[in-house]
């Protein structure tokens, strides 16, 4: 068939490209796509790749699943192509309308870990740096669930992945502090507030605080030195000072032992 032929394709026989790298927080008003193509017709062809018993769709998902949303038929140019070559159309589209870094690597991630182009020839066909590649791919090597946690990732930066991804790589513990502060994230904090943000939790932990049974702070011990605070020596005496801190260390024995 010729590669340029435009034909119409029931849109249930088209299914994603395996490789597909829009994710659904980049997918826009897909119903107000489907309105508008239903009403002054599908502008720009999709372009699939037959395979077996199915058309893959390379590029133009936004427009197939508005298509399909409206159970309409979508406009395609069917092609021969590659996995190698797919990814190219696939990039190339994309240049038009802007896709984010964090859906790039999961893309390129997954078809390098596929084995289906290397590193070197595809930075090559990028026109990138080797080392270019390698950063933008740090958003795999961050755990899942920290996207997971902040939803929308079209506003996280290469840069801000690759800081994540050292801090993590350097205390993995702190994934409980990332994880608690990906709304922050998620509105684009870059690397020097996220700094900020752990140093004062980790300043917060450093200091632990000794309360009375009405909850109010009577101490806090910071590395080995107690402060008491000294409105409270009006209402606490010595003694019950004493059972404070005993009952303190040896609730932090327990917490050791477990």
């Amino acid at each position: 068939m010729d590669s340029h032929e435009v034909v119409e394709l029931n849109s249930d026989d088209c299914v994603l490209w395996d490789y597909a790298d829009r994710q659904d927080f980049e997918m826009g008003d897909i119903k107000a796509l489907g309105l508008d193509i239903k009403k002054n017709g599908q502008i720009q062809p999709i372009i699939v790749r037959y395979n077996g018993d199915h058309y893959e769709i390379i590029a133009g998902q936004r427009r197939w699943r508005a298509c399909h949303y409206m159970n309409i038929p979508v406009e395609a140019i069917i092609t021969d192509l590659s996995d190698e070559e797919a990814l190219f159309v696939q990039s190339s589209e994309n240049l038009k309308k802007g896709i984010s870094p964090y859906s790039k690597a999961k893309c390129y991630g997954k078809i390098l870990k596929d084995k289906k182009i290397t590193q070197a020839k595809l930075a090559k066909e990028l026109q990138i740096s080797q080392g270019s590649l390698s950063d933008l791919l740090s958003f795999n090597d961050v755990p899942e669930d920290v996207w997971i946690a902040v939803g929308d990732v079209s506003k996280i930066s290469i840069r801000t992945a690759m800081h994540i991804k050292k801090i993590l790589d350097e205390d993995l513990d702190l994934l409980t502090e990332i994880l608690l502060i990906a709304p922050q994230i998620k509105k684009g904090i870059g690397q020097k507030k996220i700094d900020e943000i752990l140093q004062r939790e980790a300043n917060i932990k450093k200091n632990q605080y000794i309360y009375d049974n009405y909850n109010n702070k009577i101490m806090t011990i910071k590395d080995k030195e107690i402060k008491f605070h000294d409105h409270f020596y009006k209402y606490v005496s010595m003694e019950e000072i004493s059972d404070y801190i005993v009952h303190y260390l040896n609730a932090k024995l327990k917490r050791s032992d477990i």
